[in-house]
Order: C-alpha cells, then sequence, then structure tokens
C-alpha cells in the first residue's frame, strides 16, 4: 500500500494526465476496477494539453482495464476505448492489435485483418501472430503459417536483444499460436521474475499448469532417468460429430484452437505422431506418456473436450513396440 499512498499524494497535488494514469495503473492491479476506471476517466477529462498522445494512452489504459484485467471482460466497452486511441493517434499498434483481438472474438475477421494489415510495418511480431489467428479463421491456411513464421523470427530477434522486455507477450505467444510449451513457460518465468505483478504471476501458473496438463514434466523427468527412453505408447482415435444447429465455421474454430494444442503437444514430445483421416471427421494419434491417468488427464483438458466433448468419441489402444514383442519372441522360442 505504501505504493499506492505515494502514487495518491502525487496525483492528487499536481492532477496532471501522467501522475493520474500511474495511479490508475496500481489501482487496477490491486484490482480496485472501479476506482481505476475512475482515475483514467479524471485523467482524460482534466486534460487541456493540444498533443494527441497523452488522450491515446488514456484510451488504450481504459481499453486494458475493461478489456483484459476486469474479472468479467467488457469487449464492447473495451473496443469503444481502442477505437478512440486509434482516433487520436492512427498509428497507435498496441491499440489496433487489441481491438482486432475482440473484432477477431466476435467473427469479424474482416475489420480485424483491415486493422491488422496498415500495422504491419512496424515489425512488432504481435501484428503477425494476431494476423496469422484472423487468417486461420478465415481458412487462409498457408498465408497464416507465412505469418506465423514472421512472427517467430520476430519474436525471436527481440527476445535475444531484450528479453525481459518482451518475455510476457512472447509467452502468450509461444503458449498459443507459437506451439511451444516449454518456452512459454521459460519465459513467464523469466518475466515473473523480473516484475512479479498479479498478471505476470498468474500467466507463469497458467503456463506452468499447461505443462503439468499435457503432461511434459512427467515425460521430461522420466525421459531424463530412462536415457531419452519410450513411456507407454497408446493409440488415440477420435471420431468426432457436430449438431444440425452448429454452424460448420463454428465447428471449425473449436477444431483449429484443438489443432494448435495437439501440434504443441507433438512439438513437446507427448504426442508421437497426429493424423487425420481424409474424408471423415476422424483423428487419430500415438501419445507418448507415463500412464493411462496421465492420458485421460491430457484428454479431458483438450479444447474439443471442454467446447465439444459431448459430440467426440475417443478410442484408447494401448500399444507395444514391435522391436520388444519380437525380442520377447525370440527369448520365448528358446
Amino acid at each position: 500500500m505504501t505504493v499506492l499512498a505515494a502514487r495518491r499524494r502525487i496525483a492528487t497535488a499536481s492532477g496532471r494526465l501522467e501522475d493520474l494514469v500511474p495511479l490508475g495503473a496500481v489501482l487496477a492491479d490491486l484490482e480496485r476496477f472501479a476506482e481505476a476506471d475512475a482515475v483514467y476517466r479524471q485523467a482524460f477529462y482534466s486534460y487541456d494539453g493540444v498533443s494527441p498522445f497523452p488522450l491515446a494512452w488514456v484510451c488504450f489504459q481504459l481499453g486494458m482495464l475493461w478489456g483484459e484485467l476486469v474479472p468479467v471482460p467488457d469487449p464492447n466497452l473495451a473496443a469503444l476505448w481502442y477505437r478512440r486511441a486509434i482516433a487520436y493517434l492512427p498509428g497507435y499498434v498496441k491499440a489496433r492489435v487489441h481491438l482486432a483481438e475482440i473484432y477477431a472474438s466476435q467473427d469479424q475477421t474482416g475489420d480485424a485483418e483491415a486493422l491488422l494489415l496498415p500495422a504491419l510495418s512496424s515489425r512488432d511480431p504481435e501484428v503477425r501472430w494476431r494476423l496469422a489467428d484472423v487468417l486461420i479463421a478465415q481458412e487462409r491456411f498457408e498465408e497464416a503459417e507465412t505469418q506465423l513464421d514472421a512472427a517467430r523470427l520476430g519474436f525471436d530477434e527481440l527476445l535475444g536483444r531484450h528479453l525481459l522486455a518482451f518475455a510476457d507477450h512472447a509467452a502468450e505467444f509461444y503458449a498459443g499460436s507459437g506451439n511451444d510449451c516449454r518456452r512459454a513457460l521459460e519465459l513467464a518465468r523469466a518475466n515473473v521474475a523480473n516484475r512479479p505483478t498479479r498478471r505476470a504471476v498468474e500467466l507463469a501458473h497458467a503456463r506452468s499448469r499447461s505443462e503439468r496438463h499435457l503432461g511434459l514434466v512427467t515425460l521430461r523427468d522420466h525421459n531424463s532417468a530412462n536415457g531419452g527412453t519410450l513411456n507407454a505408447l497408446y493409440h488415440v482415435d477420435f471420431h468426432i460429430e457436430y449438431p444440425a444447429s452448429m454452424s460448420q465455421k463454428d465447428f471449425f474454430s473449436i477444431w483449429a484452437r484443438e489443432a494448435e494444442a495437439a501440434l504443441g503437444a507433438k512439438k513437446a514430445g507427448v504426442v508421437i505422431d497426429i493424423w487425420k483421416c481424409v474424408g471423415t471427421r476422424r483423428v487419430m494419434a500415438v501419445a507418448n506418456v507415463d500412464s493411462l491417468d496421465t492420458l485421460d488427464q491430457i484428454l479431458l483438458d483438450l479444447p474439443i473436450m471442454k467446447e465439444h466433448g459431448q459430440h467426440v468419441q475417443v478410442d484408447v489402444t494401448p500399444l507395444r513396440r514391435l522391436e520388444d514383442f519380437a525380442s520377447d519372441l525370440k527369448k520365448r522360442l528358446g
């Protein structure tokens, strides 16, 4: 509370926007959201300068508050403030990115793409990341992969020069579209060690939970102790349906999120390989986990099971390597 008291004294004494906004940020981090909103609005309405930059800054903070920080986000209110930020400063890349996320979540992918395309010149890798997500939603998969490759390269360059400045956003990228859960966890831990804010702690905890859900901790420790040998192998056969009341687009959106999670698990070694059967809504995978309990936990946490589980049939068959079976046969034959 010492920081809050100091910020409040400074803001009360000056009444200036540049002192009110940091006070609002402290209040937001303490989850005193209504007070933060009031302070940000005070900063906005009390500003009497001519530069658009401070006003755009306040509008962006209000967008973040209502779009990402409050327990129950209000995307429409957040979008209003992001639009105002862009009206004051058309080149405000972060405001464009966050507004595009809202549009994409509301299936306004054309509007989201229109917001992001002018921001490509900024070389901010998050622009290409969010554009890739929009292109995936539009089923423009080859274009999306090009943007994801560029986003990975961009984050790699930034992290090489300024690791701690970009660890938080890079962790979110690699946990999602970047499909590298281990790197996401490493970055989230680096971020919270450097800047232990509430948001940083929550991000690190979320990434740690994701790693456990994917069985990465068990897999890594087991393989290290056993010279990199395989855990138990299971053939997992998914039969996926969708009701007549669901549009194909909505179904594909769920499947796209599931595909990202599955490819991330493959990259991490939890899935040996995975295939989609041609002409059917059927997916087959070979999983490398330590037990059926772990596999069951992983299956329950899959996006398609959480969002569409009542229409998914999963058949699991334990597998044995042919080399081991052949060795057993030789022993049995003498």
